[in-house]
């Protein structure tokens, strides 16, 4: 009989125990907003509010954050209970792959950014490019070249085609300041073009 006394009075207090608030863990956030039991905190919304921000348009984003929140909420929430279980679970799979991906391509480029070694030197470049010359034949060709399309009725065309010869810096200048007025153009022979795309 004593037995079983303890052991009730041992259940009792464990009960009563498990019960009181006293040995859960609280949580001193001050919370702004709540939709069931999930809570927004003060600390949620602080970087939203900048230095120099008037207390009205304060109001208005934390507002608007608060409203978009809440409105976030009450949908997964809906979606929690109107969603089957199986396309919950297909859910929670991909956001768990998903974010093994981040965490897995963040810790990748952490350790190439630690380990590489960016400074290439000029043998070990001219090392690479006689290794590798089959990498580096071109299929087409390639040219540098400058044109204007003009009418070839304009009064200054003379004008035009000595400077588009010339071509120094002073005849670069002029002639971008009129190429409004021609055509087609290009003055910048630095660049390489595919032969095929001249006409």
């Amino acid at each position: 009989m004593r037995l079983t006394t303890k052991i009730l009075f041992i259940l009792a207090l464990t009960w009563l125990l498990q019960s009181c608030d006293f040995f859960k863990e609280t949580d001193d956030r001050k919370a702004i907003a709540r939709v069931n039991d999930t809570y927004l905190y003060e600390e949620d919304i602080q970087s939203l509010l900048k230095e120099g921000m008037s207390s009205q348009d304060s109001a208005v984003v934390v507002t608007n954050f608060i409203n978009r929140w809440a409105t976030e909420q009450l949908l997964v929430s809906g979606a929690k209970r109107n969603l089957t279980e199986a396309k919950q679970e297909a859910f929670n799979k991909l956001a768990m792959e998903y974010k093994n991906d981040l965490y897995s391509k963040a810790y990748l480029e952490a350790v190439v950014a630690k380990n590489i070694d960016t400074v290439v030197s000029i043998e070990e470049m001219e090392a690479y490019y006689n290794d590798n010359k089959q990498v580096f034949v071109l299929n087409e060709d390639l040219i540098k070249l400058r044109y204007i399309n003009i009418d070839e009725n304009r009064l200054d065309l003379k004008d035009v085609e000595t400077k588009f010869k010339r071509f120094n810096e002073t005849d670069k200048k002029e002639l971008d300041s009129i190429s409004i007025q021609f055509k087609s153009f290009s003055l910048k022979d630095s660049v390489w073009v595919k032969a095929d795309q001249v006409v």
